[in-house]
């Protein structure tokens, strides 16, 4: 797709729920950004989510509910993880990087926050690659 190009959902032949309706699967995926740039953002207190918890379970609250099996690969990028990969499976599970449902999503992502240190650089290329696939 063209650098320049512009897509607006209000030309697209088709509603969301016509979408749904019509049998589209929906298969999601997510890549959270530990670069150090996004380190507030990932501050955490027991008491309230922080603004990627914010995110996901606003987004995943919804579109989980299309997805067949609740199955969703859940990657880093960005920050010290073993290895020094640009993407990497959360629950360090190379073979297998799903989780299952909203919970799976907010454990495994809590751990990685507490087992990580944030760092350059932002590298989104292997990520992309990855969920492509």
């Amino acid at each position: 797709m063209p650098k320049n190009m512009k897509i607006d959902i209000r030309d697209w032949p088709h509603s969301f729920l016509e979408y749904i309706r019509g049998g589209i699967q929906i298969n999601v995926s997510i890549a959270i950004d530990f670069t150090a740039s996004n380190g507030s953002l990932h501050n955490t207190n027991p008491n309230q989510d922080n603004e990627y918890q914010k995110a996901m379970r606003s987004v995943c609250e919804i579109v989980l509910e299309y997805d067949s099996d609740k199955k969703v690969p859940l990657y880093g990028f960005g920050g010290s993880f073993p290895r020094d990969k640009h993407c990497y499976p959360l629950n360090e599970d190379s073979n297998d990087p799903e989780v299952y449902n909203l919970n799976g999503i907010m454990d495994t992502y809590e751990k990685a926050v507490k087992k990580y240190s944030l760092s350059a650089p932002t590298n989104m290329g292997d990520i992309l690659k990855e969920t492509n696939s």
